[in-house]
């Protein structure tokens, strides 16, 4: 098994900014901790680093987050190839 890693740059407008919005100015604990449970809702093993969420209280620009993902385990390798399930994250 090998792993998948990279960089995601996620951006939200509209109706669905404006949700991600609601749920990151409503929480009581740090986003950080909140989108991390979310992504390691989709993919329990994944790690997190380097997370950036911008533009929390400013509803003239587009929700964003950035964050490094690693997910070990990820691929299967077959000889010389790599076998990666669809529908990450």
């Amino acid at each position: 098994m090998t792993h998948l890693e990279g960089d995601v740059h996620i951006e939200y407008t509209g109706h669905l900014g404006a949700a991600e919005r609601n749920t990151m100015t409503t929480i009581r604990r740090p986003r950080e901790e909140t989108l991390r449970d979310l992504v390691k809702g989709q993919m329990s093993t994944a790690e997190l680093s380097g997370i950036h969420i911008e533009n929390v209280t400013d509803p003239l620009k587009p929700f964003m987050y950035q964050y490094h993902v690693r997910i070990p385990g990820y691929a299967q390798r077959t000889g010389t190839a790599s076998f990666y399930p669809a529908g990450i994250l």
